[in-house]
């Protein structure tokens, strides 16, 4: 009986959400986005030590935490949002044939890790899997080019597709500017820019909300972050003082 690898469940669950993220046309949430978070957690995945088991479950569920942003409008909240719940669904049904291989203790902490990767507060933190996915999500957007994926996605600027940190760096000026004209424009971009520090890497409550959030779970991710996060917080100190 024919029994597929971890190599070939991984090529091609990587194949259909490449399709599949090409539709999305929200450069925000789009492939590049994806590449990202993959990226983060092989990094993380080395960094933690993790078996080769559960770093190939960690890269599965980097490429399928996503996959129900499909459709979704751009702007929302993460109370509007419920793509979380969605990419749920579609993961479970994609990998319903890699069941057998994979086993389903495997298939139940992608899933779960999945399904929750978008809350304040992870409800199964016992589970590496979820802990690591979170933390290679958020990732993403812990660099200056987060400060643009923020302020574009909620439509308070826009610079087109803003996919490396050089690039970011670049453009940083010309938008500190642009934010600068209007007191309305730059006290509404702290507001968007504190969202971004108190979901993304803050400890405690966001402000925003109220609503509890946990700072970021492995070490291994507080340090790999930490450059970005000190330019976040540096743009945001800055605007702060005009």
């Amino acid at each position: 009986m024919f029994v597929l690898r971890r190599n070939d469940i991984l090529n091609e669950i990587r194949a259909q959400c490449v399709q599949e993220y090409s539709m999305i046309e929200d450069w925000v949430h789009g492939i590049e986005h994806i590449n990202a978070v993959v990226l983060n957690g092989k990094t993380l995945a080395k960094m933690e030590r993790l078996r080769s088991k559960d770093a190939f479950l960690l890269e599965i569920a980097c490429w399928l935490h996503d996959i129900g942003r499909i459709g979704e409008g751009v702007g929302l909240s993460a109370k509007q949002s419920n793509h979380a719940e969605v990419s749920y669904w579609k993961s479970k049904k994609l990998l319903k044939r890699y069941e057998r291989p994979l086993g389903r203790e495997s298939v139940f902490k992608v899933l779960q890790a999945v399904r929750e990767h978008s809350l304040p507060v992870l409800r199964h933190p016992d589970n590496q899997i979820n802990r690591l996915l979170l933390d290679s999500d958020r990732g993403a957007n812990l660099n200056v080019c987060g400060i643009f994926r923020m302020l574009n996605y909620m439509q308070l600027i826009e610079t087109g597709p803003v996919y490396t940190v050089d690039h970011a760096r670049e453009l940083l000026d010309r938008v500190f500017q642009e934010l600068s004209v209007s007191k309305k424009k730059r006290l509404e971009a702290l507001d968007y820019l504190d969202v971004l520090r108190d979901w993304y890497y803050g400890n405690g409550k966001q402000k925003v909300s109220g609503v509890r959030v946990t700072a970021l779970y492995s070490d291994s991710a507080r340090e790999l972050y930490k450059e970005g996060i000190e330019e976040i917080e540096a743009f945001i100190t800055r605007l702060r003082s005009v």
